[in-house]
């Protein structure tokens, strides 16, 4: 066992010693190739291949997370053995109650109730030790909330339910914790985690980074600007902003503080440039395949969708970055720790080669699973045309353990939210919300818009990103439905604000990490983040009014790229406004004048766009202009007797 153990290392067993480590690793690698499998080859009754998916999950916390987060244990105590073999047994029995409760017609025992109320603590107690207190409070309020709903006044108001209602609504239906958001879970988003797992051992991440800092690096505010473009790049694989915070975060962050970027700034922007890494297509986290669900269309639809607005929130922050290094006379990263583009390629690009097959199955209509599945298969033959990323037995056997362990956090947030899907779905409370926003808001969209954006945040701080939008899309996409706007429009309106709910003040968890990397104080780095990632906060409302921007709502691809070329002018117009930077400093009659210009483009209209693009020229002529005057000014000085050289 000592042998296996050293062979695997801290990485493979969860940091636990003895026959713990040896179950982590054995359930793990079990766990991962049961999952490929049965999600892509050969599945299960859905019911069933969840229920063991949880199962599986609640096993896998308990090894992996201590009962109190940041604490590490290399022996695994008496009482998460304990909860470990509970997990699996209650998990057993009610998988193998499914079919008698269903031939019964729903009819269940108290033995079934028993397990049942056990299951939903389990899965309260793994969902505080791996995503944390916030997201089971929430569940808790909402379970409270369905059982005391009669003493509510309002528009909260319902009957109640007694507990046993609820617990077996929640664990036996497909509106609980085994609904659609399990199973996206346990296949579409299990199978991109386990994808990344297996890129990262063969190397592909310091690909990535390489080809970010050769392509950017010798830029003005060079590592920020590798931040933007690795934390973009990597956000097609993990779609994850915590991920993308933790590997790209690691180089960039003190990259950019040693060119003279402040501690705070460097966190803020790999904080709003890792968020954005769960909108980069083509893989953006949980919620962009629960989307397609939900909106019953191939995931390609909302892939095309997700092209011109991502890009829009990318270049917003790029403008920032430049306008900052320029105003500041910041540096770039030295040549010395630049990498050769031919070489890094050289070296690794081979490994884009899963990732291209992927990207090109999913363009061509492939499904997102079978893509996914052959991009896995795919990546270990690749992986062996190099020595340095070959995949051999022991890297493989660690991406099948990273590949779990990584999931978990997801994981069991998507099914602790089957306790708020739930509790909706029992009460009614989505459908009375909305139409309490809908009387409110009258006609007026913009008041609504803001009514729902406000949920969206609210709902999603302190959640994971997934969460958050499951939540939010649950309550928030009826009310914009009921308003007339287009489906598509209306999740992705919710899918970014519960994404950017990540960087909202005063919770927002992706600056609070990329703060710790840089060392700086939280709170003004999460306000900074959100100042830089302003422009995203106006994309949503830009897609709501013009659904051209989101390219599968286009009438015309032309219609599209004109929507898109005006939006980016306005991002770059209103991101001027807010650094005070463009050539040269700016006063505050400028600063309104770009705000102005920036308010135009964003209007979408042809008048509009044509007033924008006459006042930015002129207002980019008087900046050159007043450059120029400096610049001859300067030379005037440097020519005369005495004058400094």
């Amino acid at each position: 066992m000592g042998a296996i153990l050293a062979w695997l290392g801290p990485d493979g067993t969860a940091g636990l010693k003895g026959p713990a480590g040896l179950a982590f690793a054995v359930l793990a690698v079990v766990f991962s190739v049961f999952l490929f499998f049965s999600a892509s080859l050969s599945p299960l009754p859905v019911f069933h291949h969840r229920m063991l998916f949880i199962t599986g999950v609640l096993a896998l916390v308990f090894l992996a997370f201590p009962p109190r987060a940041g604490t590490a244990r290399a022996h695994l105590p008496w009482y998460d053995a304990v909860l470990v073999v509970v997990s699996m047994l209650v998990g057993g029995y009610i998988y193998s109650q499914l079919d008698p409760i269903a031939e019964r017609g729903g009819v269940y025992t108290r033995v079934d109730f028993a397990a049942a109320l056990v299951l939903l603590l389990l899965i309260l107690e793994a969902a505080r030790r791996a995503v944390g207190p916030g997201l089971v409070v929430l569940s808790l309020l909402f379970v409270i909330y369905a059982m005391q709903g009669q003493s509510l006044p309002g528009v909260l108001r319902h009957f109640g339910f007694t507990l046993e209602r609820v617990a077996m609504h929640l664990t036996i239906t497909t509106e609980g914790v085994i609904g659609i958001v399990t199973g996206i879970a346990a296949t579409f988003v299990f199978l991109f985690v386990l994808f990344g797992a297996f890129l990262a051992r063969s190397g592909m991440m310091d690909f990535f980074n390489n080809l970010a800092i050769g392509l950017a690096g010798h830029r003005p505010g060079g590592p920020a600007k590798v931040a933007v473009l690795g934390s973009a790049v990597m956000g097609t694989i993990n779609g994850s902003a915590a991920s993308n915070v933790a590997t790209t975060g690691n180089f960039s962050i003190p990259l950019m503080k040693r060119i003279g970027y402040k501690p705070p700034f460097a966190g803020a922007v790999e904080s709003a440039a890792s968020t954005g890494g769960q909108i980069m297509p083509p893989v953006m986290g949980a919620g962009a395949f629960i989307m397609a669900e939900a909106l019953a269309v191939p995931y390609r639809e909302v892939m095309f969708a997700a092209i011109l607005p991502a890009l829009l929130y990318f270049a917003g922050i790029w403008f920032a970055v430049d306008l900052r290094a320029r105003h500041n006379k910041l540096g770039s990263v030295p040549a010395s720790d630049i990498p050769a583009i031919v070489a890094t390629l050289k070296q690794g690009g081979h490994m884009a080669i899963p990732l291209g097959v992927l990207i090109g199955m999913l363009v061509s209509g492939y499904s997102a699973l079978y893509a996914a599945s052959i991009a896995i298969l795919l990546t270990i033959p690749v992986s062996w045309l190099r020595r340095r990323t070959r995949l051999d037995a022991h890297r493989l056997v660690l991406a099948l353990i990273e590949g779990a362990k990584a999931s978990l956090s997801v994981a069991i947030a998507c099914i602790v939210v089957g306790f708020i899907v739930g509790v909706v779905s029992l009460t009614g409370l989505g459908t009375r919300m909305g139409y309490s926003v809908v009387t409110t808001a009258g006609d007026n969209l913009a008041l609504a818009l803001s009514f729902t954006m406000l949920v969206c945040l609210i709902l999603g701080m302190g959640l994971p990103t997934s969460a958050a939008y499951i939540v939010a899309s649950t309550i928030a996409v009826p009310i914009l439905a009921g308003l007339g706007i287009e489906p598509v429009s209306a999740h992705f309106f919710v899918f970014y604000f519960a994404i950017l709910a990540g960087i909202t003040p005063p919770v927002a968890i992706t600056s609070f990490i990329a703060a710790g990397l840089a060392r700086a104080p939280a709170g003004l780095t999460s306000w900074l983040a959100l100042r830089i990632a302003l422009p995203g906060f106006i994309v949503p409302f830009l897609f709501v009014y013009h659904p051209a921007l989101l390219l599968t709502a286009s009438p015309s691809l032309w219609l599209s790229l004109w929507s898109f070329v005006t939006a980016l002018l306005g991002v770059y117009c209103l991101t001027v406004a807010f650094e005070g930077y463009f050539l040269r400093a700016l006063g505050a009659v400028e600063r309104l004048g770009y705000a102005l210009c920036a308010g135009l483009f964003l209007a979408i209209d042809s008048t509009t766009d044509l007033a924008a693009i006459a006042l930015l020229v002129l207002l980019a002529g008087c900046a050159m202009w007043h450059r120029r005057g400096s610049s001859q000014a300067a030379s005037n000085r440097h020519r005369q007797p005495g004058g400094r050289p």
